[in-house]
């Protein structure tokens, strides 16, 4: 009877961490398609002529995109758990088309 407290209670935990992940996850997300429409936005504008609205926009760009990079390191370190080196990147990007 301990084994299957204590294997329910290991589940619970990995459930729990598994879900304070997911709920990490989607804010960043967020923010990186946010990041991706504002860079779009610029690139746009520039092929046009109209810098000045968006100068004030660059120097956020630049660190909002440490501010994305370092969860997603942490979400590649879950992923990748239990895959070699060699297939690191096969194993974080399964479910991508090829």
């Amino acid at each position: 009877m301990e084994a299957n407290t204590a294997f329910s209670l290991l589940g619970t935990a990995v459930v729990m961490k598994m879900f304070a992940m997911l709920a990490l996850i989607y804010p960043f997300l967020a923010l990186a398609i946010v990041g991706s429409v504002a860079t779009l936005a610029i690139h746009v504008a520039s092929l046009f002529g109209f810098t000045y609205p968006f100068e004030h926009f660059l120097k956020f760009l630049g660190p909002a995109v440490f501010i994305v990079f370092l969860p997603t390191i942490f979400v590649m370190n879950q992923l990748t758990r239990e895959f070699k080196q060699k297939d690191i990147w096969r194993a974080a990007l399964r479910g991508c088309p090829p």
